[in-house]
């Protein structure tokens, strides 16, 4: 079979990944140079390890539960604050409600809201410092119960409870990218009922032409 060209992207992250998984040491060597040769079946994104070549976090939120508040929606947040130098991918959730039945809502919002709890933790234990597991990635987490609407936030998903007090993914969870100033968060439609959440979904840093 002759050789294929098989462009890459000339992206930091992945030149480093490629470099890595091929153990290429030749500083002067390109990316692109290896397409030239190799055929299309390097796939940098088909183990979940080389998220860290990628300079990717991998990282789980919660469970948090958020209590019952008469006339109110609980939910649970998140939100990459308007600081942040890094981009946000809110892969998959899972619920548990106590309603049998009930709509538990996924939005988007731009409105930082409820009280923090500890947010988002790498699962990678590469991030470890000392003994310790400290990777974690810069999300504000927050949980608590509002009055419905939830002002300017748009709903994006819904899923309803299909066993009372037992933890379901949320079906269907479209994958939701969180620049700086953004956040999403999941909701139970039921008033003055409890809910509890977990997130997954990875972080990295927001390349230059990323950033407002």
């Amino acid at each position: 079979m002759g050789q294929q060209h098989n462009e890459l992207n000339r992206a930091v992250e992945i030149d480093h990944a490629v470099r890595v998984i091929v153990s290429e040491t030749d500083s002067e060597s390109k990316v692109e140079r290896f397409s030239e040769t190799l055929t299309p079946i390097l796939d940098i994104w088909s183990r979940p390890e080389w998220a860290f070549l990628r300079n990717e976090v991998l990282f789980s939120v919660g469970p948090q539960t958020s209590a019952a508040v008469a006339a109110q929606s609980s939910f649970v947040q998140l939100f990459n604050p308007v600081t942040s130098t890094r981009i946000v991918v809110i892969t998959g959730a899972a619920f548990k409600a106590t309603v049998l039945s009930t709509d538990v809502n996924l939005g988007v919002t731009t409105i930082v809201r409820g009280a923090s709890f500890d947010g988002a933790v790498a699962l990678d234990s590469r991030y470890n410092e000392g003994g310790l597991w400290v990777g974690r990635e810069p999300l504000s987490a927050s949980f608590g119960a509002l009055a419905p609407p939830f002002g300017t936030d748009l709903l994006v998903g819904q899923d309803s409870c299909l066993v009372a007090g037992q933890w379901q993914p949320f079906r269907n969870f479209p994958t939701i990218i969180l620049a700086a100033g953004f956040g999403c968060n999941i909701s139970n439609a039921t008033l003055n009922s409890v809910i509890a959440v977990t997130f997954s979904g990875y972080g990295r840093p927001a390349r230059k032409e990323e950033l407002a």
